[in-house]
């Protein structure tokens, strides 16, 4: 036994364990670091919410965009949307979408999947399916644009139909220029809101 123990504590052993040690911590490390490129590029990307049209749930900010809304310049700081790109969309959840006439993307929230009967008249309320939604969230009361008396919508498949919180003064799926909102479009879901103190919450 003592020759065992003699062999296995020999300087060689100690070096082979040691390397041993250090490529599977190496190994271990370059794993990381793809998984976390991999995510950042395929699945959860950051985005800064600019503009007042989701008061009260999210402060908007003012920034400076290039030709492909990346932020170049920070005028007033806004909060930081996470977004997930694949993951499935549902009622209420706040997502970042295109639209083809500006470069910057909007955030709104869903209010209707594929399927989906929307009616807005002038009680101020949202119905989905024929039922008024609780809608404890928004700012406003929830009107049709254009002094329509109603709206009245059938959301077709592979869309989604969005409107922002601050009801009184957002562009969203109720405007004939954005309308439902194609899922090609939809950049990602939100899943973790960064306030500009660099507090975080779930939406």
């Amino acid at each position: 036994m003592e020759n065992e123990i003699e062999i296995i504590n020999t300087p060689a052993e100690r070096r082979r364990k040691a390397v041993s040690t250090i490529a599977t911590m190496v190994v271990v490390l370059v794993l990381a670091v793809v998984t976390a490129v991999l995510l950042k590029t395929y699945v959860i990307f950051t985005i800064p919410v600019g503009g007042d049209s989701m008061l009260p749930t999210l402060t908007g900010g003012q920034y400076v965009t290039d030709e492909n809304g990346k932020v170049v310049e920070t005028i007033v700081k806004g909060d930081i949307l996470v977004l997930n790109r694949v993951a499935k969309l549902q009622r209420g959840d706040i997502v970042v979408f295109d639209v083809d006439w500006q470069s910057d993307p909007l955030v709104k929230r869903v209010i209707a999947v594929a399927g989906d009967t929307v009616l807005i008249n002038n009680d101020g309320k949202v119905y989905v399916n024929g039922v008024a939604l609780e809608e404890d969230y928004i700012q406003g009361i929830t009107y049709t644009t254009n002094g329509e008396a109603e709206l009245s919508i059938t959301v077709p498949e592979g869309h989604i139909f969005c409107l922002g919180d601050n009801r009184e003064n957002s562009h969203d799926s109720r405007s004939a220029d954005i309308g439902a909102i194609p899922l090609e479009n939809v950049r990602g879901k939100c899943f973790l809101i960064i306030n500009p103190q660099g507090k975080m919450r779930t939406p």
